[in-house]
């Protein structure tokens, strides 16, 4: 069921280019989301989705190293660099936080 809904919201993967993080090699794709058939499965209307874009860096052997979302304006940013070592995950500090209101 996971591997199928994947697929399902997937429309499209444009592969961007070579890129550089931290000194190493990764491969920046684009995804297009279908947002038409996620609002459906969610009961949701869709004119209450903002614009986005989601951009994944990729190592040579398909790890992610990199997730980025711009959506409505706003820029979140995931690296993941300790795949397979324990982690100690804070709360940043409450000046770096922004909302996103659901409306």
């Amino acid at each position: 069921m996971g591997t199928q809904f994947r697929d399902s919201m997937i429309e499209r993967v444009t592969y961007r280019g070579p890129a550089r993080i931290g000194g190493k090699s990764f491969h920046e794709y684009e995804l297009a989301i279908d947002f038409e058939f996620i609002a459906e499965m969610a009961g949701e209307d869709m004119s209450k989705i903002p614009d986005y874009t989601f951009r994944v860096h990729l190592s040579d052997d398909h790890t992610i190293r990199r997730a980025v979302i711009d959506f409505d304006g706003k820029q979140s940013r995931f690296d993941y660099t300790r795949w397979g070592k324990p982690v100690d995950i804070q709360a940043p500090p409450a000046h770096l936080v922004d909302g996103m209101d659901a409306a």
